[in-house]
Parts: structure tokens; sequence; C-alpha cells
């Protein structure tokens, strides 16, 4: 058996704006323009957490564990009020056809439960998953690489018989240091959106390693 193992925000749904929108939000009181240092830090791959946290120490302001947290619940609320975000169609449709050939599917992701089902909602994908991987489990964000060992456990795959798809630095190295040597990153490796044809080209050079 081989495995299909997809990162979820900037993949499978374009999230950026409410992402960022939503971090916004969140520190406008907290943190001195902080709708302008958000536009020119943040990036897809980094958690919540350690991402406030950085804006936070980067403006040399003090903070709580406590006070962190009370920041982090209230961006992934930001967020989940969000509607109308984008799904990535082609690429879902995509990854259907390949499941079809008896390819199992891990969504590994190091957004909240809420925001994942959210997707799974919008998308009706509740049922296309093997196995979901989300913040609620409390592994360590991305380039940690324990997210996709808990999915390879999950599915009962070798890192040899997986396909990563990402978006992000953070998200291939997570990968890589995962032991999975395969990894597709969007959009850079789907050009002119041919997304079966990618999908199947890489899973060939999988079953052959």
């Amino acid at each position: 058996m081989i495995g299909v193992l997809v990162d979820l925000d900037g993949v499978l749904w374009f999230s950026e704006s409410a992402h960022k929108d939503a971090f916004k939000m969140t520190l406008k009181d907290v943190i001195e323009n902080s709708a302008e240092l958000v536009d020119q830090t943040w990036k897809f791959g980094e958690s919540t957490e350690t991402y406030i946290e950085r804006l936070l120490k980067l403006r040399n302001l003090d903070f709580s564990k406590a006070k962190l947290n009370e920041l982090v619940a209230i961006k992934r609320r930001f967020a989940a009020e969000t509607t109308q975000i984008p799904l990535n169609t082609p690429l879902i449709n995509s990854l259907r056809e390949v499941k079809e050939q008896g390819v199992l599917m891990s969504l590994v992701s190091a957004s909240s439960n809420s925001n994942v089902q959210k997707f799974l909602t919008s998308s009706n994908l509740h049922n296309f998953f093997d196995c979901v991987i989300d913040a609620s489990m409390k592994l360590a964000p991305k380039p940690d690489p324990s997210c996709y060992s808990l999915a390879m456990r999950s599915l009962g795959l070798a890192p040899h018989n997986c396909l990563v798809i990402e978006d992000s630095e953070l998200g291939r190295v997570a990968a890589l240091k995962a032991g999975i040597n395969k990894v597709l990153i969007y959009p850079t490796n789907f050009p002119d959106h041919k997304f079966t044809q990618t999908l199947t080209s890489a899973l060939s050079e999988v079953l052959e390693s």
C-alpha cells in the first residue's frame, strides 16, 4: 500500500487571507502597527502559538503562558468565524481519482480541530481521509516530523511508501525529517494545473522506490 499525506492550509483550501486577518484582529490592541507587522512576517507552516510568541518577543513585550494561550484561542475563534474560504477543487478531485485506485489518504495539518472540521464540512470530505492529524493532538509544530510520523503509524505505512503534498519549507523539512523523500510543493510542482498527471507520476515513483 502507498499513501498521500497532504497539508491543509494553502494546499487544499486557500485560507491565507482568513488567517492573516485573524492574526491582525487578535493583535491589534496588543502590538503597535500589528497589521503591517503581520503582512511582513506571516507565512504558512508556522503554528499559531509559535508565530504569536515570535511577534511578542520581536516587540520585546512581556507575556505569560496564560496570556499566550488566550491570544491563540482568540485567533482561532476569529479564523473559525470566517466564511467562504475557497477550496482547491481541482486538486481535491484529483485526490479522489487516485484514492479510487486504492491509495490511502491522510490530512496532516497544524490547524485547530475546529478549523479542520470546518474544512471537512465545506468540502464534504468527512469520510474521505483514512486519518486526520490536527493541532488537538498536541504535537510539536512543523518542521518537527512528529505529525508525519503519527500519520504514517496510523496508516501502517513506511516512509518510502508515502507521498507528501506541502506548500511551505517548514512542511517540506518536517516530511524529510520523518524519512519521506517524495514531497510535492504546491503550486510549484503542479505545472499547468495538471493535478492528476502530476500525482500519478509521483505515486509511480513511490511504488518504484
